[in-house]
């Protein structure tokens, strides 16, 4: 098996290219590239790479060993509905339900966490039968988006490799691109692009994004700094997450609590069937405070 062979399986197989990079780095992904001749699977992590997982001179070993690991270790959803009402995700998801689907729900803050949009998603091979089920565009909608949207992939990406020792790379914004843009969706309080923004923040920017935060800005603006600073961990981050412990939305405070004790796996643990859990989260903070003011 080589690469192009691999991305090929990996689709049929109903695995998702947000958790897989294959020739190049991506942000938060197992990464499978050729470095100096030697082919490489790691995972990258908020822009650094973590120790490989697997190493061998062999192309077609690779490729094995990142087919088995994806199809057998990682578990795969797609998004099938997004909608600004909850009743139509019930709705989906009952009906997904209905044809044996396994499906999960969640939702995000789109201009606010006071507008939140509702997600239903179905994992792995599913993806297939829920295209022949709704025989639509997926994800289904029930308002037009402010732009486009990414359509669920159901055909091997093009991927090329420059050579075997210059892997291609996905280029990433410089920093004043990222501040620049950063500024603008907070302004806008545009919680889809800043969701976006997310796979782009390298720790290099963070101390320059937050010297624009202060604490006297309107809760609306500060939440949108959160929900861009969830990912991060650090010195840097500290005096906005403190603060946000005092967030009227229940979301900013869970992810303050997460990020103040470093540990993000707690968030699970605020959730009750899939939403934030608005008495745990106080009961976290609550605990937080004690233990540190």
């Amino acid at each position: 098996m080589n690469i192009q062979e691999l991305e090929r399986r990996l689709v049929e197989e109903g695995c998702s290219t947000a958790n897989y990079s294959i020739g190049y780095r991506d942000s938060d992904v197992f990464c499978l590239m050729n470095i100096d001749g030697i082919w490489k699977v790691f995972y990258t992590e908020r822009g650094q790479d973590q120790e490989s997982i697997f190493e061998s001179p062999s192309e077609e070993e690779a490729c094995e060993f990142f087919f088995k690991y994806q199809t057998e270790r990682i578990q795969h959803h797609h998004i099938v509905g997004y909608f600004k009402s909850r009743a139509k995700v019930d709705e989906l998801d009952a009906l997904l339900q209905r044809h044996g689907l396994k499906t999960w729900q969640n939702h995000i803050p789109y201009h606010g966490w006071e507008d939140p949009r509702f997600r239903v998603f179905v994992f792995g091979k599913d993806i297939f039968k829920a295209q022949q089920i709704l025989g639509k565009e997926l994800p289904l909608r029930d308002h037009e988006p402010e732009r486009p949207v990414k359509p669920v992939v159901t055909s091997p990406p093009v991927v090329s490799v420059k050579s075997e020792n210059q892997p291609l790379r996905r280029m990433s914004m410089s920093e004043d691109e990222f501040i620049t843009k950063a500024l603008a969706a907070i302004q806008k309080r545009d919680f889809e692009i800043i969701e976006g923004l997310r796979d782009q923040i390298r720790p290099a920017y963070v101390p320059r994004l937050v010297a624009t935060w202060n604490k006297s800005m309107p809760w609306e603006t500060k939440d949108a700094y959160i929900a861009l600073l969830m990912d991060q961990m650090g010195d840097a981050v500290k005096p906005v997450m403190e603060d946000a412990l005092n967030s009227p939305t229940a979301e900013s405070r869970a992810y303050s609590v997460c990020i103040l004790r470093g540990d993000f796996k707690l968030f699970s643990e605020l959730m009750t069937d899939g939403w934030v859990d608005v008495k745990k989260v106080d009961a976290a903070v609550a605990r937080f405070k004690s233990s540190t003011f």
